[in-house]
């Protein structure tokens, strides 16, 4: 009997000393570093050695799932931290999130020199650099649409900062006019306000723009990139 328990007594020594000690790492990502209030984010959980989890997202909220969403309702910086845990370890990982009340621009397009003259059927394209402007290029547009039959056009859910605006149709064009006076093509935007901005095209008579002939057949539909946060990189 005796020999029995000391076998037994072996075995589970050895088998204690084969279980594995795991170390949790704690590691997350998110697409951006800033969005918009009432935006979804979506955090993917990168963790490893873990068995369970615990997002805190700096506003009260809480949730332990495995990956994780959420929408920020105000504006503000918010500290969002992920706990992984195996048994009685844990690990750490957090995050800063920019969180702004999003902007709305309104624009109309005349004539420059002919202010009662509205420019309808017009290519708008935003952009968020001067130099970006300058290269008519709707790639690095922050936002496009076309002016309706008043000349007008709505962007909104944007973040606040600097905007340089592109106008261009078969017989209109602001480039020149940029380029001449570029204060005359910018608007900034301050943090949740619903501007109303007035902008002229300089009317080129029945020659078309050899800029505007590829931008004609685009989407109505404002598709904003939100080009003014920058992307997360790990």
């Amino acid at each position: 009997m005796k020999k029995t328990y000391l076998v037994l007594s072996l075995i589970v020594i050895i088998f204690s000393g084969c279980v594995r000690d795991y170390h949790p790492y704690a590691q997350f990502t998110q697409k951006y570093k800033s969005y918009l209030t009432g935006e979804r984010i979506d955090f993917t959980n990168q963790s490893t050695e873990a068995t369970s989890y615990m997002w805190d997202f700096g506003d009260g909220f809480t949730t332990s799932t495995y990956d994780a969403s959420h929408v920020f309702t105000r504006n503000g910086q918010y500290t969002v931290t992920l706990n992984a845990y195996n048994h009685n370890k844990v690990s750490v990982s957090t995050a800063v999130i920019e969180v702004y009340i999003p902007s709305s621009l309104n624009i109309t397009v005349k004539e420059y020199g002919h202010s009662s003259i509205i420019v309808p059927n017009a290519s708008v394209l935003i952009f968020e650099t001067l130099a970006d402007w300058d290269t008519h290029n709707s790639d690095y547009a922050t936002v496009s649409s076309i002016t309706n039959d008043v000349g007008f056009v709505y962007f909104d859910n944007l973040f606040p900062g600097d905007y340089y605006i592109d106008i261009k149709n078969s017989h209109y064009d602001n480039w020149q006019i940029g380029i001449d006076n570029s204060d005359l093509v910018h608007a900034y935007l301050d943090e949740g306000v619903d501007k109303y901005f007035s902008i002229t095209a300089d009317y080129l008579g029945k020659k078309k723009s050899s800029l505007a002939t590829n931008e004609l057949n685009r989407n109505t539909l404002p598709t904003t990139k939100y080009h003014h946060r920058k992307v997360v990189t790990k």
